[in-house]
């Protein structure tokens, strides 16, 4: 696997065109010491049901925006799920990671009064139970580009958080702990 390092996935070579996406040459191995982030609003589809999408995908975008935030000098591959996400990262940023997400859980439940599950898997665990983590990027425009990840390792991931207790995030939130929500919109309009 691939050394730790902090900007891997700023320093990955970008793919420009949709077609590259079925070349293996493509992707690169996740390094092993960087985490997988899993959040998922427990309920969803109950809570989407009874009217409250627009909430479900706000959640969903927070857990996001407020990891992203934490240090804008990296750059951080992430994946939209609609009631949850899963966004990789460096331990370099691990601690806070874990303190912003039970900020967004406390944010989650008070503002929307929905539950969001929040934990955390080393990819040295998606590795060990021989499961994949391939990356690639594909270049937007000249300042967007969106990650591309394949191999099983999330779905895995995903699997660990909603069967076990091992890998939520059980710390206690301190006090201190302040979101940084800058950017975050939601475009849903009524249709």
């Amino acid at each position: 696997m691939t050394k730790m390092n902090s900007d891997f996935y700023k320093e990955l070579q970008s793919i420009t065109s949709i077609k590259e996406i079925s070349k293996s040459s493509s992707y690169k191995d996740m390094p092993s010491d960087w985490y997988i982030v899993v959040t998922d609003v427990k309920n969803s589809t109950i809570a989407i049901e009874n009217g409250k999408y627009k909430e479900v995908n706000m959640v969903g975008a927070l857990s996001i925006i407020s990891i992203l935030n934490i240090d804008k000098t990296l750059d951080l591959p992430f994946v939209f799920g609609g009631d949850g996400a899963f966004i990789l990262i460096p331990k370099l940023i691990l601690e806070q990671t874990k303190q912003i997400l039970l900020a967004t859980q406390k944010i989650s439940k008070e503002s929307y009064s929905l539950d969001l599950r929040v934990g955390i898997v080393p990819i040295s665990k998606i590795y060990e139970d021989k499961k994949s983590l391939l990356i690639t990027k594909l270049k937007l425009n000249e300042d967007s580009f969106q990650a591309i990840i394949k191999g099983g390792g999330l779905e895995y991931a995903d699997d660990l958080l909603k069967n076990s207790q091992e890998f939520l995030v059980k710390d206690k939130l301190l006090d201190s702990t302040v979101v940084d929500l800058e950017g975050l919109e939601c475009r849903w309009e009524a249709i």
